[in-house]
């Protein structure tokens, strides 16, 4: 049977037991943010909306989750523990609470900064590290209770940071901005592999080996610890990325995308499109097996067997989709290479919103993008068995 191209990611529905990625009841509806477990059967997850925050923890793996008050109404991005009873989490306006209970009661730290904190890093219990906005990293040398403002260098705000050891830490963000520090962040120098990037997530498996996930749906990894970039893959929009071995590791997005790789990234599988109304923000694994993912609306995934078979592989640049003219105004032509009468093609913007949808019954198709304003949006193209996304710009 041919395969059968669907250009919606949403629009999927490839059964989740394909995958072995199960949903928990987290008890709420909740933007979740970020996750972290102590051991393997205590977690916590943390998020919110607005004026709204929340801090949830699971004593049994998962399978229930307890509300914690975390004594502040500010939205939290970020939870870690540094042992079994002390933890931080950072959220909007600069807000750095910590725990030395087990989450059950939570004290305000003065971060020194009133730029929202997005995500984090400790090298060890005492030592950390938080990015945000503005260019804004603070760190720790006593376990969260005192913060210091480093000097970054840039006012691009900052998603991710990353350290390959107590001294080499990268941190990326807006602008496909990433800095570098080799001196445990008392400097930090700055590279911009292109103004239209936005790295949301980075992660190395050794002090040269790392991997950059961006929302513009590209992954990029380096083997010469951040002097070069090569982009692996164009697919998607991407929230996280996680390795559990030097060769396994995982990427979550927008609209239900999870990809994995054996091969330390030169191939890329599709593991779940099994909640196309959700965005996936954050992964966590507990060791190669058992992983977490959180996101939209409450969601918790869990997988205890590395998310299982795999339904389908990407590899660089294996499927032949030509989109032309791009940049353009008005008319959008797509050629694929062989179609079937349930064909879709859709148009959605950097939100994931579907604003152009239509069947397709040739290899060549037009599409009139005159109504959509100036700016960058993506085609997806999925099948049952394969998957194409590319940047387009309107002009």
């Amino acid at each position: 049977m041919k395969n059968i191209y669907i250009l919606l990611i949403s629009l999927c529905t490839i059964n989740i037991a394909n995958a072995q990625w199960l949903t928990l009841n987290s008890g709420t509806t909740q933007f979740l943010r970020s996750v972290y477990f102590a051991n393997e059967s205590v977690g916590y997850v943390v998020g919110g909306t607005c004026s709204n925050n929340i801090i949830i923890k699971t004593t049994n793996a998962g399978l229930s989750w307890t509300p914690k008050n975390p004594g502040i109404s500010n939205i939290l991005y970020y939870v870690f523990f540094t042992n079994q009873d002390t933890g931080i989490a950072a959220g909007a306006n600069g807000v750095i609470i910590k725990t030395t209970d087990a989450g059950e009661n939570w004290s305000t730290k003065y971060s020194g900064t009133s730029n929202e904190l997005y995500k984090g890093f400790f090298t060890n219990s005492q030592t950390g590290y938080v990015v945000g906005a503005n260019g804004t990293i603070i760190k720790t040398t006593n376990g969260g209770n005192n913060w210091s403002l480093l000097n970054s260098g840039t006012l691009s705000n900052f998603y991710h940071v990353f350290f390959t050891n107590n001294n080499t830490g990268y941190a990326v963000g807006d602008s496909g901005v990433i800095v570098k520090t080799t001196n445990s962040g008392a400097n930090w120098s700055k590279t911009c592999l292109n103004s239209s990037y936005l790295n949301a997530s980075i992660y190395f498996i050794d002090d040269t080996t790392g991997f950059i996930a961006e929302y513009n749906g590209i992954i990029l990894k380096t083997t010469d610890a951040g002097k070069n970039w090569s982009s692996q893959i164009k697919s998607g929009s991407f929230s996280d990325v996680w390795f559990t071995d030097n060769k396994n590791g995982y990427i979550v997005g927008q609209a239900g995308f999870i990809l994995k790789t054996t091969d330390c990234g030169t191939n890329w599988y599709t593991q779940s499109f099994s909640n196309p109304n959700e965005n996936y923000v954050f992964l966590f694994f507990i060791n190669f097996n058992t992983g977490y993912i959180v996101g939209s609306n409450g969601l918790i995934l869990k997988t205890t067997n590395g998310g299982g078979n795999s339904i389908n592989e990407l590899k660089n640049n294996s499927i032949d989709m030509i989109i032309y003219p791009n940049p353009t105004k008005d008319i959008l032509t797509i050629e694929i290479p062989e179609t079937e009468k349930e064909n879709i093609l859709s148009i959605c913007n950097i939100n994931g919103q579907e604003l152009i949808k239509q069947e397709i019954k040739s290899n060549k198709t037009q599409i009139d993008i005159g109504k959509l304003r100036g700016g960058v949006y993506f085609v997806q193209l999925i099948s049952e068995k394969k998957v194409i996304t590319k940047k387009i710009t309107i002009n």
